[in-house]
C-alpha cells in the first residue's frame, strides 16, 4: 500500500525555497533523515502534474498557475518509513514503545461533537485521535503523532505528522499523509494533584480555527465524568492500557484442559466401631425387669380382688 506525503501550499502558510526543503520537512514529520535520491517528488492540482528533480523545476511549479483550488507538492514516503503492509488503525509511525496513560474526551467544536483520544507512550511520542460521529458507515478519524515531554504543570506537545483515515469500502481507504507545521506545539495542564484530567488547546479537524479548547479525563475516570462519550470501534490490541490505570476485571475462567488438578476430598474421620450388643442387652435386661415387677404387682393385687367376701348376716 503506497502512502503519499502532500503539502498543500495554497492551504499552509509554508512554501519550499529548494527541493532541500521538501526534504527537511518529511524528515521532520517523520523523525527520520531522508535523502532526495529516495523520493519522487511532483507538482499536482490533480489536473496537470510536473515532475520536481531539481530547484529548477520547482521554482516552474511554483509559478503555474492552479487550474484548480488546490496546489500540492506530493511524493511517495520510502518503504523503509511505512511499508507496505502499515496498517493505519493498528500501526503507528512515531509511537514504537508502550502506552503510559489514556485520555479521552468529548467536546464541541465549530458546532460538531469531537470525541479525542490521547495515548502517550514510553518513547517519548504520543498518538491524537480524533473522530467526527455519526460521518458514515465508518467515522471519520484524524490521527496525528507527535512528541510529548512532561512539564511541571502538565505536558508538552509537539505535533509532527498528521493523516485522516475512513474506509471508503471494505477494503479501500485512502491515505495522505502531512507534516504539521513547526508552530503547533501546544501544552496541556493538569487540573488536579491526581492528574486524572488535563485541559488545553489541541489542533482543530473542524471550523476555521487551528486550535480547539479541550479537557480530558484519564481512562479511570471516564466512568465518573458523563461528559466522556466514545467510539473506540476495532481499538487497536496493542493500545491496551496498562493493568493499574484500567478498571479491575473478574479474571475469565480458564478451559477445562488447563485447569490445576481439584484437591481430592477429605478422608472421614475414622467411626467409633465399639460392639453394640452391649446396649441391646441391657435394653432386654431392663424390659424383662420391667414384666417381672409388673407381674410381681399384678400377682399380688389379683388374689385381693378375686378374695369371697364375708356374708353379712
Amino acid at each position: 500500500m503506497p502512502c503519499d506525503f502532500d503539502t498543500d501550499i495554497k492551504k499552509k502558510d509554508w512554501k519550499p525555497k529548494c527541493v532541500a526543503d521538501i526534504v527537511d520537512e518529511l524528515s521532520r514529520a517523520f523523525c527520520t533523515p531522508v535523502a532526495l535520491e529516495e523520493l519522487d517528488i511532483q507538482g499536482t492540482d490533480y489536473m496537470q502534474k510536473k515532475p520536481v528533480k531539481n530547484d529548477a523545476d520547482l521554482k516552474e511549479w511554483l509559478r503555474t498557475e492552479s487550474k484548480t483550488y488546490e496546489k500540492l507538492i506530493k511524493l511517495k514516503i520510502p518503504k523503509r518509513i511505512i511499508a507496505d503492509n502499515w496498517a493505519p488503525k493498528k500501526d503507528r509511525i512515531l509511537c514504537k514503545g508502550q502506552m503510559l496513560a489514556k485520555y479521552y474526551g468529548d467536546e464541541e467544536v465549530s458546532t460538531r461533537q469531537v470525541q479525542f483520544t490521547l495515548k502517550l507512550h514510553d518513547c517519548g511520542f504520543f498518538r491524537l485521535k480524533q473522530t467526527l460521529p455519526g460521518s458514515g458507515a465508518s467515522p471519520y478519524w484524524v490521527i496525528f503523532e507527535g512528541k510529548w515531554t512532561r512539564t511541571s504543570k502538565g505536558f508538552r506537545m509537539e505535533f509532527c505528522v498528521r493523516y485522516p483515515y475512513q474506509k471508503a469500502k471494505k477494503h479501500e481507504f485512502d491515505l495522505a499523509f502531512e507534516a504539521m507545521p513547526e508552530d503547533h506545539g501546544t501544552t496541556l495542564a493538569f487540573l488536579d494533584e491526581r492528574e486524572a484530567q488535563i485541559n488545553g488547546m489541541l489542533p482543530a479537524i473542524v471550523g476555521t480555527d487551528a486550535f480547539s479548547w479541550v479537557e480530558l479525563c484519564q481512562e479511570h475516570e471516564t466512568e465518573s465524568n458523563p461528559k466522556t462519550r466514545f467510539n473506540e470501534e476495532e481499538e487497536e490490541e496493542d493500545d491496551k492500557p496498562p493493568a493499574a490505570a484500567a478498571p479491575a476485571k473478574k479474571p475469565a475462567t480458564a478451559p477445562a484442559s488447563h485447569l490445576p488438578p481439584r484437591a481430592p476430598p477429605p478422608t472421614p474421620e475414622p467411626e467409633d466401631n465399639e460392639p453394640v450388643w452391649p446396649l441391646y442387652l441391657g435394653l432386654v435386661l431392663f424390659l424383662a425387669m420391667f414384666f417381672a415387677f409388673s407381674w410381681m404387682q399384678w400377682g399380688v393385687e389379683f388374689p385381693k380382688l378375686n378374695a369371697p367376701r364375708d356374708e353379712e348376716f
